[in-house]
């Protein structure tokens, strides 16, 4: 039997090697449709005016002087096979590439089913050609580029040529991904039914609850992202461009992407040192492989969903070292109001991902301060991967984690002087430097390098304003997609701001078993005092109530650091940890107390209590939140993106951003372009003077830029509005090369956290095989 299983295996696993080498061949090929280009004269010119439709064959611009509806030049249509296309459009125009309005082109399908998306990009003087990309799902889809101006909007346009390419490699690619996972999920199924039979049959017995628990968890935490469009969250615009930006950073070779090329129409952007994204080259790679943005950023939210409940589930099951707890704990984690607010409605990619985390530094601490020798030794490997997820995911969680774990070792005083507890600690801030070295070096190198608009931020509202009321805290009722700054006086219409009435209740049972519970059992109930010490200090600092004024008043020191988190209410994501971990180990006290049988079925009724509040909110979410507007034009993101600029130089205008190179003297400095690449700029210089010139290039200046010319560095600087500067020499006619390079010590930082990972990794591999062979 076990022969002819393993003939059946190998078989089946054979035919869907052969089906993946036939379909990634048939993408492969080449056909004579796979290019088609149309000239100028082959394009129409197309408007609504008052006596009817006009069409001007053979037309290719739009003149201000056309005065119509709908103003559109269009290219004839053609047919699409199954795959990604790229169209390339050369144009002219005068439209401000700071400008929100112009001509938009794209594909359009006028089919009754979706079969083909299309990707839009706004014409602005930025360029003369621009690139998007076009997804059509079957084939002989019958399409039209059509470049259609905004009504009310006059600047001219011309269009002088476009270009359809079938990218055999991206519909490869993706085709082959999505038959990859439908054999692997089937692999899985079979390896176990056809090998493990009675194990796997054992193993559902014992665990069939929890895994169906935690699948339907997924499956309603993810509920917003099953549409067929991508909704609107209000800080999905900054991410979504992130990602976007990596990816094109990544396509023009550069690794890692620490200034984004694409922001402020190609003067780039360091968020890639100022904000953690090592954790978003996964979705920018899966849209270089061929794949939608919108699709990209889900498969993100999914896999944080699938992190969130496997670390939670983890770090519950380590404590209470029983399943269905664990699963109750991991169901109220997950379904909270303040972390589903945070993946939705605002979108706060850095703030879900390091919810995401979160429990892997709470099962770290408990485990140095309470676990047994064993567990002991894994506590300070869990600190550093969740502080990690953290600090590479959002600076203000960081900084929130650091100021309550600082508290709980605070008042855990005994034990964290304890040898063994200083010992771990230690190890863990070392470990925890080590690993983010690659992130922590640059970014404390650019910002004590340079003057940064961030320091002189001074936020939307003083803090105060942005915080909850008392009313909000435990609240049902509130606006499934207001904006964070609905009412910023009152709470009219607001945003969730609640942990929810459930939470009031878990608060209320803790209080009464500390007081009513036996005195012998007081040093057992140590932690979950403390713990409730601090879930009330982070519910109060996320109201109004904290004296955030007194302290501006009287105490600016320690107001200054308040004020950065500028949202009290961020402070709810702490207080969401510790309500659920409070409730894990209440029922666990409870349950060796009472009988374990009610205290399980009463701990099962209040985590479906807090899935119902969670799918109730999603349910809101889900009629309400339009679609996301972006979601297939990321590239006019450009400047729309930005928000508050707070990683600019010091003084930057970006709203000045020209792209044409200044010099220093007109009559004495020539200057043109002759080839540029995400962060990379040539240029052909002239100095007919005999004193040094400079040129300013159309690329904002951050440390780590250089300039060369036949091998010899030039002196940079920041120049007008924050450009980068470059010296030209007297008597000079030649290339000039300026470029973003990374300082050595940089990749050094680099090189060290990258030992530490894989020296991490190696140790945990070699241990685990140990044990196996033991």
């Amino acid at each position: 039997m076990k022969i002819k299983s393993n003939y059946v295996g190998k078989g089946i696993l054979a035919l869907q090697v052969l089906l993946l080498i036939l379909l990634g061949m048939d993408r492969m090929k080449s056909s004579e449709s796979d290019q088609i280009r149309y000239s100028g004269d082959m394009l129409l010119f197309a408007q609504e005016t008052e006596n009817g439709p006009e069409v001007r064959r053979g037309e290719n611009r739009i003149e201000s002087t056309d005065q119509g509806k709908s103003r559109r030049i269009v290219a004839p249509s053609f047919v699409l096979r199954r795959g990604v296309y790229a169209v390339s459009v050369q144009y002219q125009t005068v439209t401000s590439s700071s400008s929100s309005v112009g001509c938009h082109s794209s594909a359009i399908y006028d089919g009754t089913h979706p079969w083909m998306r299309s990707e839009s990009a706004l014409l602005t003087d930025n360029g003369t050609n621009i690139e998007y990309f076009v997804y059509s799902f079957k084939n002989n889809t019958e399409v039209t580029i059509k470049n259609i101006m905004d009504d009310d909007f006059y600047d001219p346009v011309q269009i002088d040529q476009i270009t359809i390419t079938y990218l055999n490699g991206r519909s490869a690619v993706t085709d082959v991904i999505h038959l990859l996972l439908l054999f692997s999920a089937i692999d899985v199924i079979l390896y176990f039914c056809l090998y493990h039979k009675q194990a796997m049959e054992m193993w559902l017995r014992k665990n069939g609850l929890i895994v169906i628990g935690l699948a339907a968890l997924l499956f309603v935490v993810e509920l917003p992202m099953t549409m067929n469009y991508l909704p609107k969250g209000y800080d999905l615009r900054f991410h979504y461009y992130r990602i976007y930006s990596i990816a094109e950073g990544l396509r023009d070779g550069f690794f890692p992407v620490k200034i984004q090329p694409e922001w402020f129409n190609g003067y780039g952007y360091a968020t890639g040192i100022f904000y953690g994204d090592i954790f978003l080259y996964f979705p920018a790679l899966l849209y270089l492989l061929g794949f939608p943005m919108g699709t990209a950023y889900k498969v993100y939210v999914l896999i944080i969903n699938i992190i969130t409940i496997g670390n939670a589930y983890l770090c519950f099951k380590t404590m209470t070292k029983d399943k269905y707890i664990s699963l109750f704990g991991t169901v109220i984690y997950a379904s909270f109001l303040h972390r589903l607010v945070a993946v939705y409605t605002r979108a706060a990619l850095g703030a879900y991902t390091a919810l995401a985390f979160a429990p892997l530094v709470m099962l770290g601490l408990w485990v140095i301060y309470y676990g047994n020798d064993k567990e002991y030794k894994k506590g300070w490997i869990y600190l550093v991967i969740g502080a990690t997820g953290i600090i590479e995911s959002h600076l203000l969680g960081t900084l929130m984690t650091i100021l309550f774990a600082g508290i709980f070792m605070i008042i855990s005083l005994r034990l964290t002087l304890r040898k063994k507890t200083s010992i771990a600690l230690g190890k863990a801030a070392a470990g925890c430097l080590i690993a983010n070295l690659f992130y922590v070096v640059p970014f404390l190198d650019t910002y004590k390098s340079m003057l940064m608009a961030v320091d002189d931020y001074k936020g939307n509202m003083p803090v105060y304003y942005n915080s909850a009321f008392l009313s909000q805290l435990f609240s049902s009722v509130y606006n499934a997609v207001a904006d964070v700054k609905e009412d910023l006086y009152g709470m009219y219409q607001d945003m969730p701001m609640s942990v929810g009435p459930i939470s009031g209740m878990v608060i209320l049972a803790v209080i009464c078993y500390l007081i009513f519970n036996r005195p012998k059992e007081k040093k057992e109930n140590a932690l979950l005092a403390k713990l409730l010490t601090m879930t009330i200090l982070s519910l109060w600092m996320s109201t109004n109530l904290f004296p955030y004024m007194w302290l501006e008043e009287f105490c600016p020191l320690l107001y200054g650091g308040l004020k950065k988190f500028e949202f009290a209410w961020r402070f709810l994501g702490v207080a969401s940890a510790l309500i659920t971990l409070m409730y894990v180990i209440l029922i666990m006290r409870v349950k060796e107390v009472f009988n374990s049988k009610i205290v399980l079925v009463t701990g099962a009724v209040i985590s479906m209590l807090f899935g119902y509040q969670g799918a109730d909110y999603l349910f809101q979410y889900n009629n309400l939140m339009l679609p996301f507007e972006y979601e297939y034009n990321v590239r006019d993101l450009t400047v729309r993106a930005i928000y508050d600029g707070a990683y600019l130089p010091r003084g930057t205008d970006w709203q000045e951003m020209t792209t044409d190179i200044k010099v220093s003297d007109e009559e004495s400095v020539n200057a043109v372009l002759e080839a540029r690449k995400g962060t990379y700029i040539r240029i052909l210089t002239e100095n007919h003077s005999e004193l040094e010139e400079y040129v300013d290039l159309p690329i904002l200046y951050y440390k780590g830029y250089r300039a060369q010319s036949e091998g010899k560095e030039l002196p940079v600087c920041a120049g007008i509005n924050n450009r980068l500067r470059v010296a030209v020499p007297a008597g000079f006619c030649g290339t000039i090369k300026a470029f973003f390079a990374e300082p050595w010590y940089w990749r050094g930082a680099e090189a060290i956290s990258l030992l530490f990972w894989c020296g991490l990794a190696g140790y945990s591999i070699i241990k685990r095989m140990r044990k196996r062979a033991g």
